[in-house]
């Protein structure tokens, strides 16, 4: 059974909002702000070195270790956001049973972060684990390239990655991963044997294979060790060119590429500081007002997502859809900007002008490109309304899935000032509101309202 790009789309492959959410919560005084700000940080720009295609990727993390596993610096134990995963794909599987390899995959990813938490406890005569991640050749005959995309891999590049963990004298966790790019199952067995690995049949079987030893070699030299064990049979396998991926020396790692897109990255952090204070306070700051004005501004914004901003500057209030919209639009924003600067370096300078930017998402997209990294894919415009309206950011269904009416309070339009009922002297109930305190009945009075100014302002093709 095959599986359509907007059935993906409508699935919570990767929680994007996450990163702002844990911003917002610490602006509450709910979590600690400066761990908080470092790990959006790190998140944000892994996200967009990831999706930059003509550069290998390489990056280090280090992760604190709290006696019986890895944890990020929350709290949150590694072991558990891979077990989540797991809920999550069989769950997708249930349903669309060509989800069945990315559950097998899920799997072994789990098992091997159980391995390395094992390693921490010094269960193992060890202090490194290495995983070899191909990519998945076996979900091409079921799955569209697209489907691919929003699941996180790369049909294009057919990227695989290397991931070495060591534990370090202090006992926390270094992870440093480097990407592989025309990935084959051959390739990764030739990596398999260079470690003295068996051979596995099929590329789960490598993934859920990681090699274990005790080593004083860094990451970064076993790293090499291995590219060039793997450029040496890719350039054999190809009558001595090792194309498209090139060997490691002279390509730019993309973490160290970003350094020089440093003001469009200044820019992009600022504006998500801003909008995760503007959430905490559930309001909507100028400096955003003016983000948001500029976002509406875009000729092929989808029209359910020009609804959203727009009640968001009427009411000068946020709510999660509109959060995701606006972090997807700064998104992209970047990653357009920094991928023509670093093809052109020439013809582009680092410009933080937002409407520029904006532009340059849109053409990207008009080209057919897409912003592809490690859990899903990005887009916001395309290239006609009607496409936008029927095809584009889909992906927003499961945010307003959780938009939700869970808070029970006086409605902030239809209960402002809550009245008291003459006879029994008691005040009326309250309602059951969302994050804007607005109950059902006005949220739906509001929608209808603006959808119809809209809808006879911008009147859409037909088909």
């Amino acid at each position: 059974m095959s599986i359509t790009r907007e059935q993906t789309e409508r699935l919570n492959l990767k929680d994007e909002l996450a990163p702002l959410r844990r911003l917002r919560d610490a602006k509450l005084g709910r979590r600690n702000l400066e761990i908080e700000q470092a790990r959006l940080y790190n998140e944000e720009l892994t996200t967009i070195a990831e999706a930059i295609d003509s550069h290998y990727l390489e990056s280090t993390f280090i992760y604190d270790f709290d006696g019986r596993q890895a944890v990020l610096p929350d709290g949150t134990a590694l072991s558990e956001m891979y077990e989540t995963g797991v809920e999550t794909v069989e769950a997708m599987a249930r349903t669309w049973p060509v989800y069945g390899l990315e559950l097998s995959r899920r799997r072994a990813e789990a098992a091997n972060q159980k391995l390395i938490d094992a390693m921490l406890r010094g269960e193992l005569e060890a202090n490194t684990v290495i995983e070899l991640s191909p990519y998945p050749d076996e979900a091409e005959p079921s799955c569209q390239a697209s489907v691919l995309e929003d699941m996180g891999y790369k049909p294009d590049l057919r990227r695989g990655m290397i991931r070495i963990v060591q534990r370090l004298e202090d006992g926390r966790m270094s992870l440093t991963t480097c990407s592989l790019d025309n990935s084959s199952l051959s390739l990764f067995q030739t990596l398999q044997a260079e470690l003295g690995q068996p051979i596995g049949a099929t590329t789960t079987d490598i993934l859920g294979s990681p090699t274990v030893l005790q080593t004083h070699d860094n990451p970064k030299q076993i790293a090499k060790y291995l590219i060039d064990c793997y450029d040496r049979r890719l350039s054999q396998m190809n009558n001595g060119q090792a194309f498209l991926r090139g060997s490691l020396r002279g390509r730019q790692n993309s973490m160290d590429a970003l350094e020089d897109s440093s003001p469009v990255l200044r820019f992009y952090f600022d504006q998500l500081e801003t909008l995760g204070g503007d959430w905490a306070q559930e309001t909507l700051s100028p400096k955003l007002a003016d983000t948001i004005s500029q976002v509406l501004t875009a000729p092929n914004l989808p029209q359910r997502m020009r609804i959203e901003l727009s009640s968001a500057l009427d009411s000068v209030r946020l709510n999660e859809t509109s959060v995701g919209i606006v972090k997807q639009a700064l998104e992209l924003s970047v990653w357009a900007t920094i991928v023509q600067q670093l093809e052109n370096p020439q013809q582009y300078a680092p410009d933080t002008n937002f409407s520029q930017m904006l532009e340059n998402a849109q053409q990207a997209e008009a080209v057919g490109r897409r912003m592809v990294g490690c859990g899903g894919s990005t887009e916001l415009f395309g290239s006609s309304r009607s496409q936008a309206i029927s095809q584009v950011f889909e992906s927003l269904l499961r945010i307003e899935a959780r938009y939700s009416f869970n808070r029970k309070m006086y409605c902030v339009v239809c209960q402002r000032p809550p009245r008291r009922n003459k006879s029994t002297r008691k005040m009326e109930a309250k309602k059951w509101c969302g994050p804007c305190g607005i109950c059902q009945g006005c949220d739906k009075k509001l929608r209808t309202k603006i959808n119809s100014k809209l809808a006879k302002n911008n009147p859409i093709p037909n088909r």
